[in-house]
Formats: C-alpha cells, structure tokens, sequence
C-alpha cells in the first residue's frame, strides 16, 4: 500500500477489547541527496562504498504506540501495549545493526526487565544522555552531541539500518535536525487520553509516504 489513505477502527467497548489488532505502519522520508566520496574522511576506493552503503543506511524511529499517539502512560507503563503471536519482527532486525535511544528510554528498559542491559544480538547500542558521561561501558555507549554530529559520523561507515528506539524527546531533537528517515509504528486500537506522546511539539513539518500497511489481528496474543 503506497501513497496516502484513510482508516477506519472500531470501538470494542471499554476493557482489553479482545480481537482488537496491531497496525504497522512504515512511512518513508523522501531519499536524500548523497554526500560527494570527496567529503568522506577515507581513500577513494573505501569511499565509494561507503557512498554505496550509506543509500541504504537509514533511520528508522520504531516503536509501539497508541492510537492517539502516546508511546506510554504519565508514569511510564505500557500495559496498553500489545504482540499478535502471529506478528514477527524478525524481518524488520534483519534490516539493522545499531540501536539508539534517550536515557530515559533506557531507564524504563531497565526498570521493566530488571537486569543489566543486553543489547539484543550483541549489536552496537548508542545513548543519549546530559546526565551521564560519554563513553562506552556496561555494554552501551552513552553520547552526548548534537544529532547531526552523529548521525554524520555513523554514515562515514558501513552498515545496515540504525533503529531510533525513542524516546519523543530524542525523536524530536532528531526530527528538528531532518534526520529521521523511516517511520515503522505499532498502532494498538487503544486511546489511553493522556501520557508520554512520540512527537511533542517543536519541531517543523515533515512530509512522509505510507509505503507498507499490515494489520495483525489475534485474539491470544502475548504483552509487550
């Protein structure tokens, strides 16, 4: 399914509303134009393929949300968050080898398993915090800069695609900088009426293509 479009969902009444589905969305930025092999720090030869890889090296800000647009509730559950069993993510991984997210995201990751990090597959997981110093420890790598500096530095290297993983401050720094270059959302049939919203305001308009639309209906299906 490309292009714009229209939904319709239907009200279930109040409780789990069992047989309610999860609607993923991908939508696309427009492709962006690619830097000259001259402006990469690297020989000719590496360059052009790194130039090659950095076509398809994206971001993709993915995450599960509620109809009204709300990642969690004001103190953080997501108990209004569901998985159909027959819904896999295991092509979307496939496509990425680096996750990034705010310290708040992590701290919530941390609280809901109640281990240390493990970065699922062993893969790259970068932070962004004010609150901690940079540098690499306990399996993550927390960064404080601008967005664009690093996301400049990522694109200098190969690699497949990097999964911002939130939260909607980091989102918004991300958008504010046009970084954001994939939407892949989860959309629970649910209104929770108020928490903690993937777009807070403050950043400029971005004009996206629906270019996948996929709808997974279970009725046992597992929690997130």
């Amino acid at each position: 399914m490309q292009g714009d479009g229209y939904e319709r969902v239907t009200h279930s009444g109040m409780g789990t509303g069992l047989g309610a589905g999860l609607e993923i969305r991908r939508l696309e930025f427009p492709p962006r134009a690619l830097p000259d092999v001259e402006d990469l720090d690297l020989p000719l030869s590496q360059g052009s393929v790194v130039l090659q890889s950095s076509i398809m090296r994206k971001i993709v800000l993915g995450l599960g949300i509620s109809l009204d647009g709300y990642i969690a509730r004001p103190n953080g559950a997501v108990d209004f968050l569901f998985m159909p069993k027959d819904y896999s993510m295991a092509s979307f991984l496939a496509t990425i080898d680096t996750y990034v997210m705010g310290r708040k995201t992590l701290d919530v990751a941390l609280k809901m398993s109640g281990k240390p990090y493990t970065s699922p597959g062993g893969l790259a997981t970068y932070v962004f915090s004010h609150s901690q110093p940079p540098g690499e420890r306990d399996g993550l790598t927390f960064v404080n800069e601008s967005p664009t500096a690093f996301v400049g530095r990522l694109r200098k290297s190969p690699g497949k695609d990097i999964w911002h993983m939130g939260g909607g401050e980091l989102a918004r720094e991300f958008l504010k900088a046009d970084l954001i270059d994939e939407l892949y959302l989860g959309v629970v049939p649910v209104l929770i009426g108020e928490g903690i919203p993937l777009f807070p305001s403050g950043f400029p308009q971005r004009n996206f293509s629906l270019i996948e639309n996929n709808l997974f209906q279970r009725d046992d299906r597992a929690e997130v």
